[in-house]
């Protein structure tokens, strides 16, 4: 039911609605359903034409997250750094990148996430650290 709500505001957003009432009926979701909240995180940080102050939302969401129950799975982190790298927080972004390749290095080694993590992941996740590093002003 939720997810049907959510689509129903996206779908208002695309004619039109405020994206901030979209984002605060999000957060009353939020409370409700853990997995309607990585399904809208996901969402957002795959787009490009949203706010900063809704990749913020996203990011503080998301960080929230990383220290709580499955905080060794690295998508969490993955995610992060893309909301940070949106918000142009590159430091911030390599970061969180960092924490995802070695907490992915340790499931793989210990044969967690399997179907999440695998060599070539890492490799992926390499890639992308290299990217936030160049846009990195602060290094």
């Amino acid at each position: 039911i939720k997810t049907t709500k959510y689509k129903e505001v996206k779908t208002k957003e695309k004619k039109g609605m405020d994206e901030k009432k979209a984002i605060d009926s999000v957060k009353m979701w939020f409370k409700e359903s853990a997995s309607l909240a990585t399904v809208v995180i996901e969402d957002i940080a795959a787009r490009d034409d949203l706010s900063k102050t809704t990749y913020a939302f996203a990011a503080d969401y998301i960080s929230q997250q990383t220290t709580g129950r499955n905080s060794d799975m690295p998508q969490s982190s993955i995610l992060l750094a893309k909301l940070y790298s949106k918000l142009e927080d590159y430091s911030k972004a390599v970061v969180a990148q960092q924490k995802a390749i070695a907490l992915a290095k340790a499931a793989l080694a210990e044969g967690k996430y399997k179907e999440l993590v695998t060599e070539k992941t890492i490799e992926e996740y390499e890639t992308v650290l290299t990217q936030y590093q160049k846009k990195n002003k602060n290094l």
